[in-house]
């Protein structure tokens, strides 16, 4: 039974692609801008912890400078990401 949905996702998909062909830039655009996102989700959770590792290790190592550099950090590269999605640009 998986074959035969196999085999039917493989002709439909043939048939799809060449209506599909004058979109493809659009295509890579968007999964480059789904790979930005998905970074930037794995990114603040990493964020958080580092935060909170140096707030349970000694609360005076957590200043308002170090999180403003983190956050900061962490704006720019999502940022970037947009641009150069905005812009179809790979650097």
């Amino acid at each position: 039974m998986s074959g035969d949905y196999s085999s039917r996702n493989r002709r439909m998909l043939k048939r799809f692609l060449p209506y599909y062909k004058k979109y493809s830039g659009l295509f890579a655009l968007d999964m480059f801008c789904s790979a930005m996102t998905t970074v930037c989700e794995i990114a603040l959770p990493l964020i958080v912890r580092q935060i909170t590792d140096r707030a349970a290790h000694d609360i005076h190592d957590l200043t308002a400078e170090l999180i403003i550099k983190i956050v900061g950090f962490y704006r720019r590269e999502l940022l970037h990401g947009v641009g150069r999605a905005y812009h179809g640009r790979e650097n």
